[in-house]
């Protein structure tokens, strides 16, 4: 049997104390303080330490649970928080998306009949009439709404989005 040092017994002695250390440290433990009264006092010390009662554990125990259930509905509001946010955000952009696209491809404004120009008109073999239109303020025309009046009469209303290109 091998003999222990005081500071190997004194690192064990809380292990020996909570039951917690195999039987051969055990025994050679209980060897030890049999012959050294500075280890045996030790071990009379951790015994004479005022331990949390069974109450006070559960009392921690249950305490922990409420901070463990705060803590879940910290995170739950966190990632409500983050979908919210999400969700803010995807419609302010496809907010932003529509406005522009409404701004510079809705075709929604009358062009004035001063800046427009009809040229070279004639009529095919088929019936069709064919022209050709100029804009003089230097823009586009993207689209051409037709109208019929009850008389048959076409009518053509050149339009182009709020913001024109050229």
């Amino acid at each position: 049997m091998s003999k222990l040092q005081c500071d190997v017994v004194r690192d064990l002695l809380p292990l020996y104390y909570d039951n917690v250390c195999s039987t051969a440290t055990k025994r050679e433990i209980e060897a030890h303080i049999a012959t050294c009264s500075d280890c045996k006092m030790m071990l009379e010390k951790l015994k004479d330490q005022e331990y949390l009662s069974i109450e006070i554990i559960e009392k921690n125990k249950l305490e922990g649970n409420e901070l463990k259930s705060i803590a879940a509905f910290w995170n739950q509001s966190k990632a409500r928080a983050f979908d919210k946010g999400l969700l803010v955000a995807a419609s302010v952009f496809s907010l932003l998306i529509l406005v522009y696209l409404g701004l510079t491809q809705w075709n929604i404004v009358n062009v004035p009949t001063e800046v427009i120009r009809i040229t070279d008109i004639s009529q095919l073999r088929d019936g069709k009439i064919v022209y050709q239109v100029k804009m003089t303020d230097g823009f586009n025309v993207n689209q051409i709404n037709y109208k019929v009046n009850s008389d048959g009469d076409v009518y053509m209303v050149p339009v182009r989005p709020l913001i024109k290109s050229k």
